[in-house]
């Protein structure tokens, strides 16, 4: 229902003035006190207001103007007592100015209104100077620090910010000129408001690309993910679905099964180096905005309000969050959750099942997703696509772990040499790691108390903040799409790592489709509300106000939390996100580049794990821990801990490799041929009588080369092998504890540093036992102490 404008202008000038005369009070009877009722009143209706408007130029001036004002005084109170009194003066001196202001514009207005009042006339310069109070605001959250020593007082001021800008707005989109809304028709007349979203796209797409490519050219992306995703790309294009060296068993799937990459082989064929999966990345989402427009248009019914959405997607820090933390399957999702759920809303069942299946081939949690968007189209009365959505995911996700990914269980509960768990994810909320996912239900069912400790930490509550804030909390009341965020609130509310629940990384991409697709629900039910009835709002122009206010919300989130704008204290995953490129990154880079082309392409390498990236396009490369059957090793031994360069050290020394290139600590080691084998040691076959001292021998890696087979082993009866009477190097005795490290979760959202760090001390213990038993020669048992796992995710 459109309510007429002038009421409305009636109900915001009533706000203006506060009570009405009604609930005033009677005059006081001695007459010496008038005056302060008088004052009272003229406060009430425009001095309070326009003294505040008065000293925010002061306030935000100042730090800008005076060079001893540190813009970091605004939370660390450092100003001398002196120099406090100087910004009273200014503050005073500012408020006398806008006073001459407004006394001059309501003597200029008076010659075309000659009935116009002081009060009219300052209450409306109130209004129309209202966003004067914003500058000041944004001196004070300036300081690059702000957000993170003080994040909740930045929410808060970004809050107050919001609320002025809502306000300015739905009054400026009531006086908005008729020029202006022809232009505004003119250009959906013509349809440039699809040249608007082009633009829209190839902005977020050229800063955020030039944000990532930053951050790769200072070698500060890793092995995990990126040079994961570039081996299993390089794969793909020789005929190795999925096939990856840093993953166990040489496959991705032993951690994650995510087919739709063979999808986008072809376009990695086309330039096959790190690089391009990050452009494929950004411009994939960048195109999400193309079915948050759609969803607009069908939702809203309005163009405008459609291209608003569509930056507001955009502009979502959790977005940019994903796109910066290198590459990721999960990443992948996001446009794709966003056309499914849009041909579900259109009825379009010849476009839904398809784009259902492609969700499905994204990654294997994307069937849980689908189950939610199942029980959103059962809320919907969609039931019997909700019920067919719900029962083609389960099977899918019970078949996928059970006949294709290397895990023998459905969810697994603990990682083998075959797979991977992820229930160490949730530690808190499983008291037995064993019990799986039934340990998780068990909570929740038994101890939901707990469940809500776990949802309501600190720095969870952080984290949706900076997801809602941006979209102005519409998205919780959206009534039955709330369904849409399930699996995204039960595997972040749950989960105990807390790398889950921070903007860096890839985890927001399970609230950014939702979110998007919840806000349009939301934005109705505000506009056609019982609340915006009663006050008297335009239902189009306040869904405009609104969206506006959004999109400047969005801004002021992405530029103090996201990794836009320049954010220099932005982690991008584990790294303090760079604008520039210093110089010594740039002769770095250069000096790699020089390096990698010493390196013959069918060789087999390891790199460290800043390097893993570069160098991740060839058959066999693993990270700097293994070194089995690799003919080099790339180091960069500036960035190496003291024990890693130790251990690089002991196998210079034994001329085990030798050096080829060094530039500036980015050390090229080749295998040396030549190099003789240390004395030799003997296993015993082990019997009934004799307890077995090492696990049972696996199957070999598949690619694995002919000298890191056993094909001799006798096979136990139920196919295990079993120990033998065989000769081990003790080189064979370190590799085994190194080789490891290249096996854990290809996913692990844990430091490399720290993931590394337990699997060094092991491998060190292994190569000192070598040293000595290589000077004694002396046969001894080759270690068989198995590192901790250091698990990721």
């Amino acid at each position: 229902m459109t309510e007429p404008t002038e009421p409305t202008e009636q109900v915001a000038d009533r706000d203006a003035e506060g009570p009405s005369d009604d609930d005033m009070g009677t005059p006081s009877r001695f007459a010496p006190l008038r005056w302060v009722d008088q004052l009272v009143d003229i406060s009430r209706r425009w001095l309070a207001v326009l003294i505040v408007i008065g000293v925010a130029p002061a306030l935000g001036l100042v730090p800008i103007l005076h060079s001893r004002v540190h813009f970091r005084y605004t939370y660390e109170n450092t100003l001398e007592t002196s120099y406090r009194y100087h910004i009273v003066l200014w503050m005073f001196l500012s408020v006398l100015a806008m006073g001459g202001v407004y006394a001059g514009v309501w003597l200029w207005r008076r010659r075309r209104e000659p009935g116009l009042t002081v009060d009219a006339a300052f209450r409306r310069l109130n209004s129309q100077l209202l966003p004067i109070l914003i500058f000041p605001m944004i001196i004070g959250i300036w300081p690059h620090r702000m957000q993170v020593k003080e994040p909740l007082l930045t929410l808060s001021v970004i809050g107050v910010i919001t609320a002025i800008v809502f306000i300015y707005s739905y009054r400026a989109l009531g006086a908005a000129p008729d020029w202006c809304r022809r232009a505004l028709a003119w250009i959906e007349r013509w349809r440039l408001h699809w040249v608007l979203l082009v633009l829209f796209m190839v902005q977020y797409s050229a800063e955020t690309m030039r944000l990532v490519l930053i951050e790769h050219y200072n070698l500060d992306t890793h092995v995990y993910d990126l040079g994961i995703y570039t081996n299993i790309f390089w794969h793909n294009m020789h005929g190795n679905w999925l096939g990856c060296t840093f993953c166990k068993l040489d496959v991705h799937y032993s951690g994650h099964y995510d087919p739709i990459l063979i999808a986008f082989t072809p376009l990695f064929a086309i330039s096959p180096r790190a690089e391009t999966l990050l452009y494929i990345q950004t411009f994939w989402l960048a195109l999400g905005a193309v079915p948050t427009y759609l969803i607009g248009r069908h939702h809203l019914k309005d163009t405008w309000s459609a291209l608003m959405l569509a930056g507001l997607y955009l502009l979502n820090p959790g977005l940019s969050s994903a796109n910066m933390f290198e590459f990721h399957s999960l990443t992948l999702s996001i446009p794709i959750v966003l056309w499914t759920v849009h041909f579900l809303d259109t009825d379009n069942h010849l476009a839904y099942w398809p784009t259902l299946a492609i969700l499905l081939l994204t990654r294997e949690d994307m069937a849980i997703m689908s189950c939610c968007v199942g029980a959103y189209a059962i809320l919907s009365r969609r039931s019997a696509t909700g019920l067919a959505t719900i029962g083609i995911a389960v099977a899918w996700f019970v078949f996928i772990k059970t006949q294709v990914m290397t895990s023998s269980e459905v969810v697994a509960v603990k990682s083998t040499r075959e797979a991977d768990s992820h229930m160490y994810y949730f530690a808190e909320a499983v008291q037995n790691t064993d019990e799986g996912i039934k340990g998780l239900v068990l909570t929740l069912v038994t101890n939901p108390i707990f469940a809500l400790k776990l949802l309501f930490k600190t720095d969870k509550l952080y984290f949706l903040a900076y997801q809602f804030l941006p979209l102005l909390c519409l998205p919780l009341l959206s009534g039955r799409r709330l369904v849409l965020f399930g699996y995204g609130a039960l595997f972040i509310g749950l989960v105990s790592r807390h790398e889950v629940f921070s903007m860096g990384f890839h985890y927001t991409s399970l609230i950014v489709p939702a979110l998007i697709l919840a806000t349009p629900a939301g934005l109705k039910r505000v506009t056609s509300g019982r609340l915006a009835r009663e006050r008297g709002y335009e239902r189009q122009r306040l869904k405009h106000a609104l969206l506006l206010t959004a999109v400047a919300a969005s801004l002021l989130t992405s530029w103090k939390f996201g990794p836009l704008f320049g954010n220099r204290f932005y982690k991008a995953g584990w790294n303090v996100m760079k604008v520039d490129q210093p110089r010594d990154r740039i002769r770095a880079y250069q000096n790699l580049q020089k390096v990698i082309a010493e390196i013959p392409q069918e060789a087999a390498v390891s790199a460290a794990s800043h390097i893993g990236a570069h160098v991740a396009t060839r058959d066999r490369v693993v990270r700097w821990g293994a070194y089995r059957g690799v003919d080099y090793i790339l180091l960069d031994m500036r960035r190496l801990k003291k024990k890693e360069r130790d251990r690089m050290k002991r196998l210079v020394a034994r001329k085990q490799f030798l050096p080829v290139i060094e530039y500036d600590g980015l050390t090229l080691y080749k295998r040396n041929p030549d190099y003789k084998q240390p004395g030799r040691t003997t296993r015993t076959r082990t019997t009934a009588s004799t307890p077995r001292t090492r696990p049972v021998r696996l199957p070999p890696r598949r690619g694995a080369g002919k000298d890191e087979q056993d094909e001799d082993a006798p096979v136990g009866p139920e196919g295990e092998h079993v120990e033998d009477d065989e000769e081990d190097t003790l080189e064979d005795a370190a590799d085994d504890t190194a080789d490891d490290a290249d096996e854990l979760d290809p996913d692990a959202a844990q430091s490399p540093e720290e993931r590394d760090a337990a699997l060094r001390e092991a491998a060190d213990e292994d190569d000192e036992r070598a040293d000595d038993d290589e000077t004694k020669r002396t046969p001894v048992r080759p270690s068989t102490t198995r590192p901790p796992a250091a698990r990721g995710g």
